[in-house]
């Protein structure tokens, strides 16, 4: 499995909570009933159902010190956080 998912051959997602109700997954529905306060929020703000990645691949990554400190380079697709990146 390891390489499979080194050469990018498939993609592990995450659903996000939306106004909508369209998961099949038992899984998914028992996560949203346990927390209704968001569905609410979703259903104001209007969020369509999507899935995000869960495991993000920075691409052209590099690093290195400098006067001020450590400088990282990488580029992220549309829909990631840097600032998770760094965290995780």
């Amino acid at each position: 499995m390891q390489i499979r998912v080194d050469a990018d051959d498939f993609l592990i997602t995450s659903p996000l909570i939306s106004e909508e109700r369209n998961s099949n997954a038992g899984f998914e529905q028992d996560i949203i009933a346990e927390n209704e306060v968001f569905l609410s929020l979703m259903q104001k703000e209007k969020l369509k159902s999507a899935y995000r990645p869960v495991l993000i691949k920075p691409q052209g990554f590099s690093w290195g010190f400098n006067e001020i400190g450590l400088r990282l380079k990488f580029y992220l697709p549309a829909g990631s956080y840097t600032t998770a990146l760094i965290r995780e």
